[in-house]
């Protein structure tokens, strides 16, 4: 079980990368505000906090767990084959007789008692050693599915963790439109009124501000299925999380070199692992079958005493023991022994082939998982200056429209592009850390650090939009 406490405890050894954080502000429609009384929201729940309610509530987990701890038992079930067997007996009988001279009458009573001990051990078993060897291997990769159940519970637990802030998010920019389209169709209405404005004018708006709306109730109810999708998850509600810190480092993986990450992930991705663990159970497996074809040897000890009355009366007892080695050769069995052996080479056969899918597919996934962080990164700073210069263009379009330079059409396109930008920041935030620890897990190198070191860049503090362009 080296190899599997070594993996086990991989889990436990890498932490959060971590380097100077960034001092570049969110959007400027993006403020942090003051802390929120305690009174007025729900007490916010961290990342860490939920993880280890999921660790104790999460039906999933706790079903893998519990069953890791059954495979467990199969390897002492194969070695009892292999260690002595005692076993303890005891007979009583009794008799009655009585004469055939009905003159003499009599008649007695005869009672015998003969406790035993018996004792065997196997001093020659190729079967039970290959079945022993066959149950330890098959322990180890369940072992790894457990570890890959305490995978998944990091991953989903952050998925969903973040979904909720992603949802939040997309709440607030959604608001913080439909006001400004709301703010925009009274003012034109006002206009209209006075003949400022055209009647076209006020209905763009107010198709606008509807769509607005459309989208304010749709973020509404995102937020509330990410928030159910988070309590199932630790099995308990779940109505306020912290937020992630606008000085949240975008780092580049470290090492920030994919071959290193490749030679890690070919050493200790799970499916590669549990697979090396199932082709030698297969082998062992091939290992113990032939034991079919060769001879048992067992080691047999017994020692008894007999006791006998008559008329309850003691009259006689005896002392036996016995050592001795019986060997059996089961030379036919109708050919299924054979069959059994050729049907676990195949066995063999296919775990091998398995193991190399696994490895190809171990370097895909790889791949993709590293170049996606990559991605991540340039996407996220990307969308932070089209957010940027989409608060600007609306600033400038407000500008022309007052003056006559730009149609009320240009005014909401690009407002509407800078919801959409705003968006598209949130996504790509949050899918940043999705992706990191997808690539953690693809490595095989996850573990509840990685949680612990994220949520130091979560804050209790509630981040509000507001929009930077006044109508």
């Amino acid at each position: 079980m080296k190899k599997i406490t070594l993996i086990m405890s991989g889990l436990l050894v890498l932490g959060y990368a971590s380097a100077e954080p960034s001092t570049a502000a969110v959007p400027a429609q993006v403020a942090t505000t003051a802390k929120s009384s305690a009174a007025d929201a729900p007490q916010a729940q961290n990342l860490s906090g939920i993880y280890q309610l999921a660790q104790k509530q999460n039906a999933q987990y706790l079903a893998a767990e519990a069953t890791f701890n059954s495979t467990q038992e199969a390897v002492p079930a194969a070695l009892g084959k292999l260690l002595p067997n005692i076993t303890l007996g005891y007979n009583a009988q009794g008799n009655y007789s009585s004469s055939a001279n009905a003159s003499e009458g009599q008649k007695s009573k005869y009672f015998t008692q003969s406790p035993s001990l018996t004792a065997t051990q196997a001093l020659f078993n190729w079967g039970a050693w290959g079945g022993y060897n066959y149950a330890s291997y098959q322990a180890k990769a369940d072992a790894i599915t457990f570890v890959m159940a305490q995978a998944s519970l990091i991953t989903n637990v952050a998925s969903a963790y973040f979904a909720v802030l992603q949802a939040q998010d997309n709440l607030a920019y959604a608001e913080a439109n439909q006001s400004w389209n709301k703010e925009l169709l009274s003012q034109t209405q006002e206009k209209y009124k006075v003949g400022l404005s055209a009647i076209t004018d006020v209905q763009a708006i107010k198709a606008q501000y509807e769509q607005a709306v459309a989208a304010t109730v749709q973020a509404k109810n995102d937020l509330a299925t990410s928030y159910a999708a988070l309590s199932q998850i630790i099995g308990q509600s779940v109505t306020a999380v912290e937020n992630l810190s606008d000085k949240f480092p975008f780092d580049k993986p470290d090492p920030d070199n994919m071959d290193k990450w490749m030679d890690i992930a070919l050493k200790q991705n799970y499916n590669i692992v549990q697979n090396q663990f199932l082709l030698e159970a297969a082998k062992a497996g091939v290992s113990g079958l032939w034991g079919n074809f060769l001879p048992a040897a067992t080691l047999t000890a017994k020692a008894s005493r007999g006791l006998s009355y008559q008329n309850t009366n003691y009259t006689s007892g005896s002392n036996s023991a016995s050592v001795g080695v019986g060997v059996s050769w089961n030379v036919l069995n109708g050919g299924s022994d054979y069959a059994s052996l050729k049907q676990q080479q195949y066995t063999k056969e296919a775990s091998k082939y398995t193991l190399l899918e696994a490895e190809r597919a171990t370097e895909s996934q790889l791949k993709t998982a590293y170049l996606t962080v990559l991605s991540d990164i340039a996407q996220v700073e990307a969308y932070k200056q089209a957010v940027i210069a989409a608060e600007a263009s609306v600033k400038a379009m407000k500008a022309g429209y007052e003056v006559g330079t730009h149609t009320i059409v240009d005014l909401l396109q690009q407002q509407q592009q800078l919801f959409q930008a705003q968006q598209q920041y949130a996504q790509a935030k949050y899918d940043y850390i999705n992706d990191l620890l997808t690539l953690k897990n693809t490595a095989g190198v996850i573990s509840y650090k990685d949680i612990d070191a994220i949520n130091k860049w979560l804050t209790a503090d509630k981040v509000s939009t507001k929009s930077s362009s006044k109508i």
